[in-house]
């Protein structure tokens, strides 16, 4: 056989595999990553985070395990093309779908009772600007040492006085904040509570 001949050959090859379309498996994979991936940004931007950053690593671990083992089967008896690709992609699929799945169902499931942590504000500050303005406490002897609450409880609040954190064990027991609430009276708002006792004391007078 000549030469231009096995070129031609070559050639007719490589348009084959570029004329290959995507199957019904590949279309529902994709979909699968798309859906997992919007699912993952929707449930970090709506859901209650957990007290402690670090809790990510457990559904993400779960997630890669997960995958790598899914990865490998479905590779194996399904797809068989590069295992090395497919247990990667399912594993960052899992992550992304645990963690959301966490996320979103940590607090809606949850029927633990409420625990209260009486903390001391050492700080106060704010972020940003008009409706997107953003307002925290710093507080001690709490595992979150910064934490984000409503206007009117950062208004409601000195540095040096308290708020009782509502802490809630999470269904997948990751506690998480379910309300914080001031302690005590704003000293910065005494001088305009009227001095009704000492009026009445002078009036039997």
């Amino acid at each position: 056989m000549s030469k231009s001949a096995k070129k031609k050959k070559k050639k007719k090859v490589v348009t084959k595999k570029k004329e290959e379309k995507l199957t019904f498996k590949d279309v529902l994979l994709a979909l699968f990553f798309i859906f997992s991936f919007i699912f993952f940004l929707v449930s970090f931007a709506t859901a209650v985070m957990p007290i402690n950053d670090g809790f990510v690593a457990y559904p993400i671990l779960v997630g890669v395990v997960s995958g790598f083992i899914i990865g490998f089967l479905l590779n194996k008896f399904v797809y068989r093309d590069s295992t090395i690709f497919f247990m990667i992609l399912f594993a960052i699929i899992l992550s992304m779908l645990f963690t959301a799945i966490t996320l979103s169902f940590n607090r809606p499931l949850d029927r633990s009772s409420v625990k209260h942590r009486i903390v001391e504000i050492t700080n106060k500050f704010t972020m940003g600007a008009g409706d997107g303005k953003e307002y925290y406490l710093e507080v001690k002897d709490f595992p979150k040492k910064r934490i984000q609450v409503k206007k009117d409880v950062y208004n409601d609040v000195n540095v040096g006085g308290k708020v009782d954190i509502l802490v809630k064990e999470g269904f997948f027991h990751f506690p998480y904040i379910e309300d914080i609430i001031p302690v005590g009276i704003n000293l910065k708002n005494l001088d305009k509570i009227p001095n009704v006792g000492v009026k009445k004391k002078e009036e039997s007078k």
